[in-house]
């Protein structure tokens, strides 16, 4: 690119931000200093080699403070591990330093498919080094190879992961789709059921794929259920129906606001409110119309859709962990709310806003944040996260040795339930 098409770039991105950025840290935030910080950077950037370019406009975004922040090229964007390995990593420390451990390795995913084991350490990929606290980026579409370690043995060895090309999935950030639904007995007539991303706007691969497994559960003699959504990175309202098996109840759930929302000053109890996921052609259709076409503002309640026992209620312990965002989080936050299930895990990140992708000049996109985020009873999970009930983190040694001590501790509760 040359400096023109950069310029182009940069300004449409500082008129996005200015017309449609949300902070719910506050929400009448006065912009002008960040747009201070572009100009006076602006003739160096655009100046710039395009990496140097992109780097540049990555760290002015992340400055903004929230998160859902991403500045992409269309033809190939490097995307974190949990977009594109199916796969979490985390920093542990060893010997005063710290290293890229593998936690979640997700079903059927490129990670899994490619023998790559939790508790591996990340040591390169392509040749290069992993550095510490920079979380290493996969570009999809392409072979990588990887050299790991085993923690325990400091054995070494090379794994080659092919990458799928990102799905076209509207509205999300470029990705591998991982398998959206595993189960398997635990001991102690428990079942467990990992939900790995809540896919669609509608979810319904999800729900009937959750739904399916419950039942094979039961069958199989389950008393209680484990559900963990580790390393579940959201999505859309499968989150809704997650919830609503939570409680026989409808109970209102938490509310977004968009810029114009704010400025307006609307209330929760006034704004339309998602109570229910349609079940036929029809009821898709018309709320499509509903929410795509007649109030198109994304500022919106949600609320359980009041379906009645059944057996999950009272009888299910969550798994979260860092890697839990967004829709993930809400599902924790209302949870915990309400005191519908215990928690096991780690504290949520704290990334729960509602983000839309942007198409830039040239080739480029803007994944930036438009709504807020509140639960009903007015907490902002953005920056904040959700505690858990019983705090137990994984370990390196624990990890390397195939125990998985979340969901060992959240099965010894379920059985107890």
């Amino acid at each position: 690119m040359n400096s023109d098409q950069r310029a182009a770039i940069t300004d449409k991105i500082v008129e996005l931000v200015l017309a449609k950025h949300v902070d719910p840290s506050d929400v009448h935030r006065d912009y002008a200093p960040w747009k201070a910080q572009v100009a006076a950077q602006r003739g160096q950037l655009i100046n710039r080699a395009d990496e140097e370019f992109e780097a540049g406009i990555q760290e002015l975004l992340t400055a903004l403070g929230t998160s859902h922040m991403g500045f992409t090229r269309a033809s190939n964007p490097g995307m974190a591990a949990i977009f594109s390995l199916n796969a979490s990593l985390g920093l542990v420390g060893s010997n005063g330093t710290q290293q890229w451990m593998f936690q979640q390795v997700i079903d059927d995913g490129p990670a899994a498919r490619a023998g790559i084991r939790a508790g591996e350490i990340l040591l390169e990929i392509d040749g290069k080094g992993v550095k510490p606290q920079t979380a290493p980026l996969f570009a999809l579409g392409e072979p990588h190879q990887l050299v790991l370690e085993n923690w325990r043995t400091k054995e070494r060895r090379r794994v080659k992961v092919e990458l799928p090309q990102a799905s076209k999935e509207k509205g999300r950030p470029p990705m591998v789709i991982p398998k959206l639904i595993t189960s398997r007995m635990l001991d102690g007539q428990v079942g467990y059921i990992r939900g790995s991303y809540f896919q669609g706007v509608l979810g319904q691969d999800f729900i009937r794929g959750f739904e399916a497994a419950v039942e094979a559960l039961k069958s199989a003699g389950a008393k209680a259920f484990v559900l963990d959504f580790r390393a579940n990175p959201g999505g859309g309202l499968a989150s809704l129906r997650m919830m609503s098996w939570l409680t026989p109840a409808r109970i209102p759930v938490g509310f977004s606001l968009t810029r114009k929302a704010i400025r307006a000053g609307w209330k929760k109890a006034d704004l339309p409110c998602i109570d229910k996921l349609p079940a036929t052609k029809l009821q898709q259709i018309s709320m499509v119309f509903k929410y795509r076409v007649w109030n198109r503002d994304r500022s919106v309640a949600l609320a359980t859709e009041g379906l009645g026992l059944n057996r999950l209620q009272g009888r299910s312990v969550l798994v979260f962990d860092e890697n839990s965002r967004s829709a993930a989080e809400m599902v924790a936050a209302f949870a915990t709310e309400h005191r519908l299930a215990p928690i096991v895990g780690t504290k949520t990140p704290g990334q729960v806003l509602g983000a839309v992708n942007f198409t830039l000049p040239h080739g480029y996109s803007l994944r930036m944040p438009i709504s807020t985020w509140s639960t009903w009873g007015g907490e902002t999970i953005e920056g904040q996260g959700v505690e858990p009930t019983v705090f137990m983190p994984l370990t390196v040694e624990s990890l390397s040795e195939g125990v998985d001590l979340q969901v060992d501790k959240a099965r010894d509760i379920a059985a107890s339930l």
